[in-house]
Formats: C-alpha cells, sequence, structure tokens
C-alpha cells in the first residue's frame, strides 16, 4: 500500500519521493521497536488513551491541511506520552 502511494507520488513530483523511503524506514522502524518492547507493559486502557489522543492530532492535521485553522501540532506531540503516567495514577 505505501509503496504503491510512492509510485504515484513519485510519478507527480520526482524520484526523490522514493528516495525518502530510507529515512523513512529508519524513522518508522525506530518508533516499532520500542512499541514491541514497551507495548506489552501498557495496559488496555492506557493504549486506548493513546488511541484517541492520535485521532484527534490527525483531526489537528486535516485542519491544517484544508487550511481550516492553523495548529501547530509539535506542540501537542507531548500528550502521547504524558496520558501514560496520568492513566497510570488517575486510570
Amino acid at each position: 500500500m505505501i509503496i504503491g502511494t510512492m509510485i504515484n507520488m513519485a510519478t507527480a513530483m520526482g524520484v526523490g519521493v522514493m528516495l525518502s523511503a530510507i529515512p523513512m524506514l529508519i524513522y518508522q522502524g525506530g518508533l516499532t521497536l520500542p512499541a514491541a518492547w514497551f507495548g506489552k507493559s501498557l495496559s488496555e486502557t492506557m493504549i486506548d488513551e493513546i488511541t484517541a489522543i492520535g485521532g484527534i492530532l490527525l483531526i489537528g492535521i486535516g485542519f491544517t491541511m484544508l487550511n481550516i485553522k492553523k495548529i501547530d501540532m509539535l506542540n501537542l506531540l507531548p500528550a502521547l506520552i504524558i496520558i501514560i503516567p496520568l492513566v497510570y495514577f488517575f486510570g
């Protein structure tokens, strides 16, 4: 699925899109490995809350892409980490 999308983008935007697959693999692999290690220690409630925050972040990205409202999503990324101790102590 991702490869097909990248091929379509490469035809429209050039070969640089295909070359971006290498840093993308490193970046996503760097996120996937710790998630696999720590995933077993997270409760189902924590995973639900992290998923909810991720959905809210995606909505914010959609608002920015559609030029509805400019939301600086980078400032909201710490919420993905802060929610874990909050759910642990209060959930």
